[in-house]
């Protein structure tokens, strides 16, 4: 999308129509332009949203009075979720190539799914009191964050509106926006891509594994990192700056993670929207069911690795880096019994850069394998990285 000369033509086209019109018709407008590109690219998904955004609005008040009514939405559209996002990948690994191929992919579902629980539950605790039609059809259909987020919250997205056009924010959001396309198109594509050499993707380090030496898997984790920060953020920044044209302040979901001290800081400073999301819907009520912190985090990271895909791949991804965070919370409550309080300095903030990047690199290894391999393959890989080959 962002290669394509249509989506800048319409979002310069959408930005100069939002600003002259009335602001009593500006989000309308905002909505079913958004609707009609997305429907232009992706029918399917723009019915299925439409009617679910439809059931959500109309049903979501009556479960203030009728708790029940919240229970039936969030588990219809996590079925939803779950038919459309999982039995394609599943019925293709049981041999059912023919019947996977005839279930539509569905356009930024874990987004729209997500976004739509958080209304819900949000809705039922009476949270949220501005009930505009326009507003709600925007959030959900705002193009620049519909594919790849961030999981905006309905309450930020209203709290965070401009009713004038400033050049302050203009200037900022396209600043952004550049910002993203250096990182996405300069420094990925230009820069760290070329470094990998024949190391493009999972599947070639599966075939060449028996003959890569550790020193180059390393070096391959740690490019495949970065350009997956630089990819992912880069289209952060643009949907955060496209946004901000018409004046929307769009929820943050990088804040530098290559440079956190720790893995509990890096997990507040990547992907932020989906950890907040899964903090407030899944870590809480688990706290709350279980009081075990441990199997709360489990819990949570496995949701997150599962909200990308449904395979052994990304299950493992999940409990890795709980694994990692229980570590980490373990090692800290152990310092603070034994009064290790160590004052931060330079080289204890360098060496704990040093370690938590090492870990998300090592984590990448399994990403790194979606669509290729299996927690099989990933155990082999982890097995070849600590041979220390040359």
């Amino acid at each position: 999308m962002l290669d394509s000369p249509i989506y800048w033509s319409a979002l310069a086209l959408a930005v100069l129509m939002f600003w002259t019109l009335p602001k009593r018709l500006r989000f309308g407008f905002l909505a079913a332009a958004s609707w009609a590109y997305l429907f232009s690219i992706s029918p399917q998904s723009t019915v299925a949203v439409t009617v679910w955004s439809g059931l959500f609005f109309w049903l979501a008040p009556r479960a203030i009075a009728r708790r029940r009514f919240v229970t039936l939405l969030i588990l219809g559209i996590l079925g939803f979720l779950a038919f459309f996002k999982y039995v394609p990948h599943l019925a293709s690994q049981f041999g059912g190539e023919s019947f996977a191929s005839r279930i539509p992919a569905m356009l930024g579902i874990s987004y729209f799914s997500f976004k739509l629980v958080h209304y819900a539950v949000e809705v039922a605790r009476q949270n949220i009191t501005d009930r505009s039609l326009q507003q709600f059809l925007t959030y959900m259909f705002l193009v620049p964050i519909f594919t790849a987020g961030p999981i905006e919250r309905y309450d930020h997205f209203i709290a965070n509106q401009e009713s004038r056009w400033s050049a302050s924010s203009a200037g900022e959001g396209l600043t952004r926006i550049i910002y993203g396309l250096i990182k996405k198109f300069v420094i990925a594509e230009m820069i760290l891509i070329p470094r990998m050499g024949t190391l493009r993707d999972g599947g070639v380090v599966l075939d060449r594994l028996h003959e890569l030496p550790s020193s180059k898997l390393w070096a391959f984790s740690v490019l495949f990192y970065l350009v997956s920060y630089m990819d992912f953020s880069a289209y952060s920044d643009i949907a955060i700056g496209s946004a901000r044209l018409f004046g929307l302040r769009i929820m943050e979901n990088f804040n530098w993670p290559i440079l956190a001290p720790n893995i509990g800081v890096f997990w507040k400073r990547w992907h932020m929207t989906l950890a907040g999301w899964c903090q407030s819907y899944v870590y809480m009520p688990m706290i709350g069911l279980t009081r075990n912190p441990y199997l709360a985090i489990y819990a949570t990271f496995i949701v997150m690795g599962l909200w990308h895909n449904a395979s052994s791949v990304w299950l493992m991804w999940g409990i890795y880096h709980a694994t990692a965070v229980t570590i980490f919370l373990v090692w800290s409550k152990f310092r603070r019994k034994r009064k290790w309080f160590m004052k931060p300095n330079r080289v204890r903030d360098i060496i704990g850069i040093a370690l938590t990047f090492t870990t998300v690199s090592l984590g990448s290894m399994i990403t790194c394998m979606h669509g290729y391999g299996d927690a099989i393959d990933v155990l082999r890989i982890f097995v070849r990285f600590f041979s220390f080959t040359s």
